[in-house]
C-alpha cells in the first residue's frame, strides 16, 4: 500500500514539474534581462534571442554576463480600455427586504439595455420580475446609470429607475383582479472590471413598487392599495 501512494505521489509531481513551461534568459553586463528563445547556437560570436512577442535581440559573447533556463513567466493581458460610448448591457439577480408594512424576502430578477453617451451619462430600458408574496410584478422601466471614476478596474456608480410594474399574479376567484403601478428605484454599486473590458458588480438601492386588489362581491366592490417599500442586494454582470 505505501509503495503504491509512494508511485502516485511521485506521478504527481512529475507531472507537476514537467506542466511548467521553460523559456530561454540573458541576462547583460548593461543589466537587461532578456526572456525568450534562443534562434542561434551560443558558440558562435552572437547569440539571438526571439521574445514572446517577437522581438529579436542579437548580443555579442561579451555583452553577456549569462544565460540560464528558467521557469517561464505568465504576464497577464493588459485591461481592455475603459469604455465611455456605445451599447451597455447589464443582468442581476438579487433579493429584496423586508419591512414593517410588507413581510418576506422578495426575489427579483433585472435586465438592463441601452447606450453609453458618455462616463456619466447611460440611458436604457429596463425590464425585470419582483416577487412579493403573494404578488408577482414585472416592472418596465426608463433607468439611467452612470460612472463616478473613470481609473483602474474598480469603479462606484449610481443608477435611477422610473416606471410602470405590472401585477401578473393569477386568482382562481374571478371576483378578485391584481393591478401593478408606479415603479421608482435609485442606488448605487461598485464595478469589478475584467481585461475583456466587461464587469462583475455589486449594488444596492431602495425601490418603491405601487400595486392594489380588487375584491368583488355583488354590486359592491373594495379595493385594496399597496405600496412595496424594500432595500434591493443585487449581483450581476454587464458588458
Amino acid at each position: 500500500m505505501k509503495s503504491v501512494f509512494l508511485i502516485f505521489l511521485l506521478v504527481l509531481l512529475s507531472a507537476s514539474v514537467f506542466s511548467q513551461q521553460k523559456q530561454d534568459v540573458i541576462y547583460t553586463k548593461k543589466g537587461w534581462i532578456i526572456r525568450g528563445e534562443i534562434t542561434s547556437e551560443t558558440l558562435a560570436d552572437s547569440i539571438k534571442i526571439q521574445t514572446r512577442d517577437g522581438n529579436l535581440f542579437v548580443f555579442y559573447k561579451d555583452e553577456v554576463s549569462k544565460i540560464t533556463r528558467e521557469d517561464a513567466k505568465k504576464i497577464k493581458p493588459d485591461p481592455a480600455p475603459y469604455r465611455t460610448k456605445g451599447f451597455f448591457s447589464a443582468t442581476d439577480i438579487g433579493f429584496m427586504t423586508n419591512n414593517s408594512e410588507n413581510t418576506g424576502t422578495a426575489l427579483t430578477l433585472q435586465t438592463v439595455n441601452g447606450w453609453r453617451f458618455g462616463r456619466l451619462l447611460y440611458l436604457g430600458l429596463g425590464l425585470g420580475f419582483d416577487l412579493y408574496e403573494p404578488d408577482k410584478i414585472l416592472p418596465v422601466f426608463a433607468s439611467w446609470r452612470g460612472d463616478f471614476n473613470k481609473k483602474g478596474r474598480v469603479h462606484l456608480f449610481g443608477y435611477a429607475d422610473y416606471g410602470y410594474g405590472e401585477n401578473v399574479t393569477r386568482n382562481n376567484d374571478p371576483n378578485i383582479i391584481s393591478r401593478g403601478g408606479r415603479f421608482v428605484a435609485a442606488g448605487g454599486g461598485i464595478k469589478f472590471g475584467t481585461y475583456t473590458g466587461n464587469a462583475f458588480y455589486f449594488r444596492v438601492g431602495h425601490q418603491s413598487q405601487k400595486a392594489n386588489t380588487i375584491t368583488s362581491f355583488g354590486t359592491s366592490r373594495n379595493e385594496k392599495r399597496q405600496t412595496f417599500n424594500r432595500f434591493a442586494f443585487r449581483f450581476g454582470f454587464t458588458f
